[in-house]
């Protein structure tokens, strides 16, 4: 048993975690083994036009936004099902915010990048503050402060101000 033991060792696959979330990401540009789906605010109302659904993993997304976990895992209101293509119910989250953010949410949580702009840092902060993502809104708030200039104080004041660091009392609340 002792010379089977010193035979015995462990391989380590370096970035093996990049690897993996790189097909997972690819996986999910091709619409490939997604198990949920996120509706923006801007499709819930229209119930047979569900073009602006981003359809995702479920784990993928629960794993970057907390608050996203908490609402995919429960069976509140915010949770209804969808048809997909192949005919099974898939569970959907309905969103707080536009298409445009809750894409970018969702190509965050696969990539670990956030295509930040002056006409979209607001929404994407406070979406990520509300879903729990303490690293997409030090991100947004990074980009605030890059943007800083006197002329942009009171600006940026009043995007950030709700944003305080995971402070944000709604999304608490889903804890």
């Amino acid at each position: 048993s002792d010379a089977a033991a010193a035979e015995s060792t462990t391989k380590t696959i370096p970035d093996w975690g990049c690897t993996l979330l790189r097909s997972l990401h690819g996986q999910w540009l091709a619409g490939e083994l997604c198990d949920g789906v996120l509706r923006p605010a801007d499709a819930a109302g229209g119930h047979s036009d569900r073009s602006r659904d981003v359809r995702v993993h479920r784990a993928v997304v629960a794993a970057a936004f907390p608050g996203m976990a908490k609402k995919f895992g429960s069976t509140g209101a915010a949770m209804s099902s969808s048809s997909s293509s192949e005919g099974e119910a898939l569970p959907v989250l309905l969103s707080a915010f536009d298409h445009r953010t809750t894409r970018a949410l969702a190509e965050f949580a696969y990539t670990g990048r956030l295509q930040l702009a002056p006409a979209t840092v607001a929404a994407q902060m406070r979406a990520a503050d509300f879903y729990l993502s303490e690293e997409a809104t030090d991100a947004a708030l990074e980009y605030l402060e890059e943007q800083l200039a006197p002329d942009s104080c009171l600006d940026i004041r009043e995007v950030a101000a709700p944003c305080s660091r995971g402070a944000n009392t709604e999304a608490k609340a889903l804890q």
